[in-house]
């Protein structure tokens, strides 16, 4: 899967659906996704996935061309990378504390 995700063929997907566990457990999901390989294969995986996700929902996948089916992750929501996402995730939260830490001082001073 490491491998998949940095030297693997990027592709886009989508969920296509989302089982429930038996006895209603709200954390027991099974979210299943697609996605077609340059040779024309439609190839279907599960993997794990955030609450927010929702059928017809568009994902990047990584997969390694040699054998997508047991190699396909989501590799991003969307045309987001991973890093890319919690990169701006770091950079809002730091200006935010810029941001209090500015308010902070101008009060006290």
């Amino acid at each position: 899967m490491n491998r998949a995700l940095r030297a693997g063929i990027r592709a886009e997907g989508t969920c296509v659906r989302i089982e429930q566990e038996p006895y209603n457990r709200s954390d027991a999901r099974q979210h299943f996704f697609a996605f077609r390989t340059p040779d024309g294969r439609q190839i279907e995986f599960e993997d794990l996935a955030s609450r927010s996700i929702r059928v017809g929902d568009p994902v990047t996948v990584a997969y390694d061309p040699a054998d997508p089916d047991r190699t396909a992750t989501v590799a991003g929501r969307g045309h987001w990378s991973p890093v890319l996402q919690y990169g701006v995730l770091v950079v809002g939260c730091g200006l935010a504390a810029a941001g209090f830490a500015a308010v902070l001082l101008f009060t006290v001073v």
